[in-house]
């Protein structure tokens, strides 16, 4: 029940941002290979497709951008376990320099052992970022990305993960970025990881 409340939610708000925004948005899509250096297990391999609306705030740099996206990532190495998040992503841009945002979402589990993972349930995760521009190749900007993100679960009603981390970006093309990155997970009631990341950045 709570899946089918969390659909119609997501599409109910969409419905009406798409409508309002559909020359302006924004479809991302990214595929990020991890490779854990603690434990083999937790290597993954994760895609993302968020489709965002922009709304520029008057006379400013700042832009808010809402939508809905879905996050899929596969444990290669422990029999192929996985897990989806589906919902929606807000989020305060300062330019192309730094943002804040919220996701809130639903988690869908197929793991055989969820130890290092919530099992189904609603989560928000709190956004921060910052872009350091770095030098231009072929006039395009390569960058560094530091972030960290939050993890709340409602059913439990407290703190389950907080993930910190940077990424170098590399524009290849217009739409297409690659980027190389560290990740490290707090797992707040277990135990911790860090991860070396690769990630293919699609932006239409």
């Amino acid at each position: 029940m709570k899946k089918i409340f969390l659909f119609l939610s997501i599409l109910t708000v969409s419905f009406p941002i798409f409508l309002y925004g559909f020359e302006n948005m924004e479809i991302n899509a990214k595929e990020e290979i991890r490779i854990d250096t603690r434990k083999d297990e937790d290597s993954s391999f994760g895609q993302e497709v968020k489709i965002l609306i922009p709304y520029s705030i008057n006379d400013t740099e700042m832009s808010v951008k809402l939508g809905p996206y879905v996050h899929n990532r596969i444990y290669y190495e422990r029999d192929n376990d996985s897990y989806t998040e589906i919902g929606g992503e807000l989020k305060l841009c300062f330019g192309n320099y730094a943002y804040v945002g919220q996701r809130v979402f639903y988690l869908l589990t197929n793991l055989t052992d969820s130890y290092s993972m919530d099992e189904d349930a609603t989560l928000t995760t709190t956004l921060l970022g910052v872009n350091i521009p770095v030098f231009k190749i072929f006039e395009r900007h390569v960058n560094i990305d530091l972030f960290e993100e939050y993890y709340f679960e409602f059913d439990r009603g407290e703190g389950t993960r907080n993930a910190i981390g940077c990424n170098l970006n590399v524009p290849i093309f217009d739409m297409v970025v690659l980027s190389v990155g560290w990740l490290h997970i707090d797992r707040i009631h277990s135990y911790d990881s860090d991860q070396f990341t690769s990630t293919v950045a699609l932006k239409f």
